[in-house]
């Protein structure tokens, strides 16, 4: 396989002065690898999981232009994030300018005027918009979360839409043996972890990134698979390696798939994933009697550092017992940290009383403001959640004797 290195050059080129800090993430010779993937390929619809910035994008997109594929091939990129990941801690300050997930791909298309059949799938996961995206995909790029579960349970949404001979490149394969010191970088293996599983027709290319590099000491973080019959028959071979340690829990999303795997999948790979989510809930949750803060979803590091200092403020005030009155991820992250800091929940409310049916040993109740006690401190997950309770907290007792935290 040829190694095509210009796309990535000319992409830099066009974009100089725009490109953040490490971008685009991939690699002199990940770049190469894709764009000649994509030359012996032939593609004529990609789909791509895992935007950033949109440095990768581009790269695709001038490999598509100087291959004369533009016009033939139909892309789709999708990100949960509709704002690029390394700007979400910043949404709150004024004069910061934040930017969308993608936005250099949209920079490219601009600046080179250029019209090319490209939809970017924002603030979604894959099940939310796979339908939309449809079938007859032949080449995707999966680059998401890293950690467990990501890749591997967007890979059994995108088979039923995936050609015949499909190939899937997987970056990050690597990750977990970078030098970088972030803590979660060593559980990052989903990628792999999906490579290992999936019955498929192979390639690592080891040799080649030695090559490339002369380097006899470096190791590819980026691989590929062209699936077969053979993937969709032993499917349930991925669904077990849901059952390796999960980093986070991904509370909203559970049912999603759940729903997804119960219309394309048997019984069996069902009950599969049934179990790998009670048994990574006890994990993530009860390990070692306490409430790890590992279970927190990585994406939203921002909102976890101020529920932290809300709590080291309660702590110094020797608060020791509160009201929670949030549902969804903004309660689970508030109860979970509460818990681990020896804080009690009196009460976790909810007005429209929705039960968290994962949240086996937590009940959740229905908002009474007669239970808030005079004096009490009920942490809410923004001043309009307040608003929604502030009448039957004051038919109750003395407003003003209410300590009302706002955690977001």
């Amino acid at each position: 396989m040829e190694f095509l290195t210009q796309p990535r050059q000319n992409v830099v080129d066009i974009l100089r002065g725009c490109i953040p800090e490490d971008e685009p993430e991939m690699s002199d010779f990940d770049s190469a690898y894709l764009c000649g993937l994509i030359k012996e390929r032939k593609p004529k619809k990609i789909l791509e999981l895992g935007i950033a910035a949109g440095g990768t994008t581009s790269i695709i997109l001038e490999n598509l232009l100087q291959l004369g594929l533009d016009s033939t091939c139909e892309i789709h990129s999708v990100d949960l994030n509709e704002t690029f990941y390394r700007d979400i801690p910043h949404l709150k300050e004024q004069n910061y300018h934040i930017r969308k997930s993608g936005f250099l791909a949209e920079l490219y298309k601009k600046t080179l005027n250029i019209s090319i059949n490209h939809t970017f799938h924002l603030g979604k996961i894959l099940p939310e918009c796979i339908e939309d995206i449809g079938g007859d995909i032949d080449f995707v790029i999966m680059d998401t979360v890293h950690v467990l579960p990501g890749e591997v349970l967007d890979f059994p949404v995108l088979l039923p839409y995936l050609s015949k001979n499909a190939t899937i490149i997987l970056h990050d394969v690597g990750m977990h043996f970078s030098k970088r010191v972030e803590n979660h970088i060593k559980f990052c293996y989903s990628t792999l972890a999906l490579f290992d599983s999936v019955v498929a027709e192979k390639n690592y290319p080891i040799s080649e990134i030695r090559s490339f590099y002369n380097d006899d000491s470096i190791f590819p973080n980026i691989a590929c698979f062209k699936i077969n019959p053979d993937t969709a028959k032993y499917v349930s071979s991925l669904f077990y390696s849901m059952l390796l340690p999960w980093l986070y829990y991904p509370y909203e999303q559970i049912d999603v798939y759940m729903s997804f795997y119960e219309q394309h999948y048997s019984s069996e790979c069902v009950n599969i994933f049934r179990l790998a989510v009670e048994q990574n809930y006890e994990a993530l949750i009860t390990r070692q009697n306490k409430f790890s803060l590992e279970a927190l979803d990585v994406t939203n590091v921002s909102f976890c550092k101020n529920v932290s200092l809300v709590v080291s403020e309660l702590k110094k005030k020797n608060i020791k017992e509160v009201y929670l009155y949030c549902v969804n991820k903004i309660g689970v992250y508030a109860y979970l940290e509460l818990l681990c800091n020896d804080i009690k929940v009196l009460n976790w409310f909810d007005k429209q009383y929705i039960q968290l049916n994962r949240l086996k040993k937590v009940k959740i109740d229905k908002f009474d403001g007669s239970l808030i006690k005079d004096g009490a401190t009920i942490l809410v997950a923004s001043d309009s959640y307040f608003d929604e309770i502030r009448s039957e907290i004051l038919d109750s007792v003395n407003g003003n004797s209410i300590n009302c935290i706002k955690i977001s």
